[in-house]
This record gives C-alpha cells, sequence and structure tokens, in this order.
C-alpha cells in the first residue's frame, strides 16, 4: 500500500470544512476536480479534498495536471520509503464531475520499490464525501449506501420501512428508515440481563424545565455475581450505555439513554483498579454520563452505579406512563447486561420519577 496512504486518511477530519469552502462542479468552464471526493483503492475509502487552478491539480502527498476538457489527469507525488521512484495516479474526472477512475502506481514496500511498481485501480465519487451535492438527497460520508444506512449508494433516500441500523446505539435493535434519510429505532430492553434482587435496585430521574440540567442516577446491587473480565475493557474495544425504557400498554420506548465517552479535560476518564473500573467526566458531554462505578464481586456484592446530569438530557414527557413498567439496563457492546424492572415508583410527578426494582 502506498506510503501517502496513512497521513490521507489521517487528514480526512479537516476535509469536510474545507470542501465547503471550495467550489462544486460546474462552477468553472470544462470540467472541475475541486472539491471532497469519496477515494476508494486496495479495498478501503477514505475523504480527501482535490484543488484544481485552470489545469493545475493537487491532492493530499499529489500535484500534477488536468485537462478540463476531457477530464484526462496526472498526478505524482514523492514515495518517503523509496528514494528512486515516485508514486503516480492517472485516471480521468468524469464530464459530470461526479465520479472518477484511474489506476494508482506506488513504490511502498521494499519489492516494490526495487523489483517492480505497484498498484491499485482508484475510484472517486461526490456521492459518499459528507457534503450535500446536486442532485443527491443525503450524503452520509463513508457510511453512505452501507448496510443499515438510510443513505443509497447513489445518495438517495431509502424508501420508508427500509431495515436500517444504528451500530453504535446499544440500547436500539434496528429499525426502520423513516423515507427521509432517518432511522426509526425500535428502543427494547435485552432479553438477557442479570437482575438486580427485589428492592436491590434504585432508580431516580429528575426532569427540570426549560434547558436546566436533568439528572439520571441508577444502582444496581444485591444480584448476581460478576467477574472483573465481565466488564471488558473501557480503554480498549469495550463500548457501554445506560438505556432507560418506559412502557406504554406494555410497548417499550426510549426515556433516556447515554454512554460514557468524554468531557474529562486532560484527565483519563477511566481508572482501573483490581476490583471494578471507574468513570468520570467533569462536563457529562456529550450525552449527560458524569459517573460510572462497576464493581465485580460475589452475588450480593456487585455493584452497577450510573449517574447522568449537567446537561438537558432529552429525557422523554413526565410523569413516565410506567405502563405496566419502567426498565433500566447498563448494556456493553460485549452483551454484558446487568437491569432492574420497576412496575411500582415512590414517585412519579411532572418533574422526579424514583423507584425500587421489583
Amino acid at each position: 500500500m502506498r506510503s501517502s496512504l496513512g497521513w490521507r486518511i489521517a487528514g480526512a477530519a479537516t476535509v469536510l470544512v474545507a470542501a465547503m469552502v471550495l467550489d462544486q462542479p460546474g462552477a468553472h468552464a470544462g470540467i472541475d476536480a475541486s472539491g471532497a471526493w469519496r477515494i476508494s483503492e486496495f479495498g478501503m475509502g477514505f475523504i480527501e479534498v482535490w484543488q484544481q487552478t485552470g489545469s493545475s491539480l493537487g491532492t493530499p502527498g499529489f500535484s500534477g495536471t488536468i485537462d478540463s476538457a476531457t477530464g484526462a489527469f496526472s498526478l505524482t507525488g514523492d514515495s518517503p520509503t523509496c528514494p528512486v521512484a515516485s508514486d503516480t495516479i492517472t485516471g480521468t474526472v468524469a464530464p459530470d464531475g461526479l465520479t472518477l477512475t484511474g489506476t494508482l502506481t506506488f513504490h511502498g514496500t521494499f519489492d516494490c520499490c526495487f523489483s517492480m511498481a505497484c498498484g491499485s485501480s482508484v475510484f472517486g465519487s461526490r456521492c459518499g464525501n459528507g457534503v450535500l451535492g446536486p442532485g443527491e438527497q443525503c450524503d452520509a460520508g463513508l457510511p453512505t449506501g452501507t448496510t443499515g444506512d438510510c443513505c443509497t449508494a447513489a445518495c438517495q433516500f431509502q424508501p420508508g420501512g427500509t431495515a436500517c441500523a444504528d451500530s453504535t446505539n446499544l440500547c436500539a435493535r434496528g429499525g426502520v428508515c423513516d423515507g427521509a434519510g432517518g432511522c426509526t429505532l425500535a428502543y427494547e430492553p435485552a432479553t438477557t440481563c442479570a437482575e438486580a434482587a427485589p428492592r436491590g435496585a434504585t432508580l431516580q430521574m429528575v426532569s427540570q424545565p426549560d434547558s436546566a440540567p436533568d439528572k439520571v442516577t441508577f444502582k444496581w446491587k444485591k444480584g448476581p455475581a460478576i467477574a472483573l473480565g465481565d466488564f471488558g475493557a473501557p480503554f480498549g474495544d469495550t463500548s457501554y450505555e445506560l438505556c432507560i425504557y418506559d412502557e406504554a400498554g406494555g410497548v417499550p420506548f426510549n426515556a433516556y439513554h447515554g454512554q460514557p465517552t468524554g468531557g474529562c479535560g486532560t484527565a483519563a476518564c477511566w481508572t482501573l483498579s483490581s476490583m471494578g473500573r471507574k468513570f468520570k467526566s467533569k462536563t457529562g458531554a456529550p450525552d449527560g454520563i458524569t459517573n460510572v462505578l462497576l464493581k465485580a464481586g460475589a452475588a450480593d456484592k456487585a455493584k452497577v452505579e450510573v449517574s447522568a446530569g449537567k446537561l438537558d438530557l432529552a429525557l422523554s414527557p413526565f410523569p413516565l406512563q410506567q405502563s405496566p413498567r419502567v426498565v433500566a439496563q447498563v448494556r456493553t457492546s460485549t452483551g454484558q447486561c446487568w437491569g432492574a424492572t420497576f412496575s411500582t415508583a415512590t414517585k412519579n410527578t411532572a418533574t422526579k420519577f424514583s423507584a425500587k426494582s421489583d
């Protein structure tokens, strides 16, 4: 793989900002390659910005020329790992300026440097670059057209009712597209979840008026034993989410969900010990989670506690319907779950809900 690919992908965070200030296709006479492109090569996709000025064409790490009448272009870039050769991209931008095809010749490995040139086909598309362009109804960037997305590979809305999913939301299973690019998720409690003993778990929710900070606290204890490994690796690839489900006529819906992901300043969000994991956030951003305690232990000794606040948590309307119950669960991306059911509330008003588990 060409050596410049890594830093081209690393620069993708600035692509969308740059793309919005660059001219769109058709702004100049003839073909214009300026702007953001979704580039595919070596079976990988990434977004980068190209800049065309007259017949000059530049991309991250490459420069060359383009014929604005035919769209034919040729780019050359230094190969840091191969002092005797340069990398090249040659190809053609389509007349409508919306796609491009080409060939990459690179020298990023020892064999490709000294023995032969290695190559890959290159495909580029405006659709999937994260910038809504002419003729597009939607553009979700790299996820565009992937399974579960509500924007097709042609940047058009998926028909209403098409199956969709949000891979980052642990509280909901797949839903259906709404026909306007959105995914309406189905919020349902996990069917397999370690339940706290009766009155062993508590749930408190406070809904403040206007944009004042709301509060949610869920404490799970007096339940089955939890091994330290069940908590996964917060510094690795394990994600966590607090899921609160209200019910109306037995049908669950989202009352609140949030993940502990940031707002920790310069300090580490998570701290680890021989007994468990702790999370602490100064701001609660982005979902409001401020504290998490995951403590391993024997039956009736383990604890799972999550608090949210300092933000408007977008709670469902109060009083909660609780018809017939409210369910709270802490779920992980590895399939672990600790939860409780609350059929009777000690308080359920226009501003506060509190209960102990069944």
